[in-house]
């Protein structure tokens, strides 16, 4: 990420669906399950099924309930079957990126297990324009670069393939932070403006040959199967009796100009214990990425209003992360509020709220380490699984809005208001550094965490903290304007 977002890389976003319910009509979910979890098939029924106006049939289509790696609730995969016949490999659906790669066979050591055979695949093609070998960097990450070449295939998620090749990556080296990762790859699920070389899109490509709106959900539990991936609306069992509140999705500014890019969305502020105005930056809400992510500044201001507390009189703080023993009661922790502008009621603010013990992540060796690090970037931060996985969240791409199932509506507070006592965005004390506790912190969560988490010194890692650098979440600062 470097001073810099990549603008084609990893954040995740939600889907527009009008506030009533409408006629149920064809969805295809694509849920994710544990990988121990045998794969199982069932109907489903889509809510506000007015979206559903491509002329696909009344009749629901088969669910695929494909496999999940859970790492500490750190990352959730999804099953892409790539090429004819279909080569399965566990991707990141990411909103945070447009790019489709995989890992290709002769990866190694790369990160997961399957690998990509191309010549097994009658519908590949590597005579198209900029494909082939040599391997080239294909995306740079705060972790480390990966290699190789592009090519052109058609995919398959749940029941459907596209008709249409698609271009994407062939993996065939990494750097080896990345080998440490579980996924085989990664499915972007943003705009067509961020993508490097999969044209055309690979998730439009397929919805409108599907016959679905442009439109996805993510549904995220914690430590328990059932999370999915719903493409055309929100399931309505999942839904229940929720409401849908929503904030639109804003353009970002590339190097070739403005355009819809990223899941951008306008926070208005952000408070837990110190209150951050969320004017200027860059929010990102994003699939791809574990945590949520703030400027380093925000970050010492919020950590330092919360060790002071009672609360955390056992804890450790430094300027990248906040751990606590498992004795802690992390409910005595302040709720932590997100505001956005609401799309439907002008003076209105969606609000998303969580809990101590919903922003700290489970306990991991007797220590619980909070949801939140650096973005690495003053201007940017990334609103990432931690809070993704409370709210039902909901893509829209036609309409560029993100729903929340679940979110409340206040008013909002004036001039973008502070309702705790001041702006603290410029606050810069530094945190006491924890050293025991850091030690083992870094020993517990090291290669994850570094990986999809904590930035290098300058660079936050994109697929964790902030989503992949290129495929996950940085832009390169060629591709955006400083």
């Amino acid at each position: 990420m470097g001073i810099f977002l990549h603008l084609a890389s990893s954040v995740r976003l939600f889907i527009l669906l009008l506030l009533v319910p409408l006629n149920t009509n064809g969805v295809i979910r694509v849920p994710v399950t544990r990988r121990e979890a045998p794969p199982s098939r069932e109907k489903t029924k889509l809510r506000f099924g007015t979206l559903l106006s491509k002329g696909h049939n009344a009749e629901l289509l088969d669910l695929h309930i494909l496999p999940l790696e859970n790492l500490n609730n750190l990352e959730y995969l999804a099953v892409v079957g790539i090429g004819t016949p279909p080569q399965n490999l566990s991707v990141v659906m990411d909103t945070g990126s447009s790019d489709l790669w995989i890992t290709g066979v002769g990866c190694s050591p790369c990160s997961g297990t399957a690998r990509f055979q191309i010549t097994s695949s009658v519908t590949e093609s590597t005579a198209c324009s900029g494909c082939g070998p040599p391997s080239r960097e294909l995306d740079d990450y705060g972790s480390g670069p990966v290699y190789g070449y592009t090519f052109q295939d058609v995919f398959t998620l749940g029941s459907s393939t596209t008709t249409s090749t698609i271009k994407m990556g062939y993996v065939t080296s990494m750097g080896s932070s990345q080998q440490q990762l579980l996924d085989e790859g990664i499915f972007g699920l943003a705009f067509p403006a961020l993508a490097q070389y999969s044209t055309p899109s690979p998730i439009k490509t397929w919805l409108d040959e599907a016959g679905l709106p442009n439109s996805y959900a993510f549904y995220m539990t914690t430590n328990a199967p059932g999370s999915q991936i719903t493409f055309g609306g929100f399931a309505e069992e999942l839904l229940g009796n929720t409401t849908v509140e929503y904030t639109d999705v804003i353009q970002t500014n590339l190097q070739s100009g403005t355009a819809f890019a990223y899941w951008t969305v306008a926070m208005s502020q952000f408070t837990l214990g110190a209150t951050i105005s969320g004017s200027g930056l860059t929010t990102i809400v994003d699939s791809g990425t574990s945590l949520i992510a703030l400027p380093p500044n925000a970050l010492i201001a919020v950590f330092q209003a919360l060790i002071d507390l009672p609360a955390a009189s056992a804890c450790e703080a430094t300027t990248s992360y906040f751990v606590c023993p498992r004795s802690t009661n992390l409910d005595a922790f302040p709720v932590l509020k997100v505001r956005f502008p609401s799309s439907f009621s002008p003076g209105n603010d969606t609000v998303l709220t969580l809990s101590g013990s919903e922003y700290f992540l489970p306990p991991n060796q007797g220590i619980y380490q909070m949801g939140l690090s650096s973005s690495g970037d003053s201007q940017f931060a990334i609103l990432g699984d931690v809070l993704l996985r409370k709210y039902y969240t909901l893509f829209d791409w036609d309409n560029h809005r993100v729903g929340f199932a679940g979110a409340i509506v206040e008013n909002s507070l004036p001039g973008g208001g502070d309702d705790n006592g001041g702006n603290n965005n410029d606050q810069v004390t530094y945190i006491a550094v924890g050293v025991v506790l850091g030690v083992i912190f870094v020993g517990i969560l090291g290669a994850f965490v570094v990986r999809r988490m904590i930035a290098s010194s300058n660079r936050s890692n994109a697929y964790g903290t902030v989503g992949r650098q290129d495929q996950g979440g940085y832009y390169r600062q060629q591709d955006a304007e400083g």
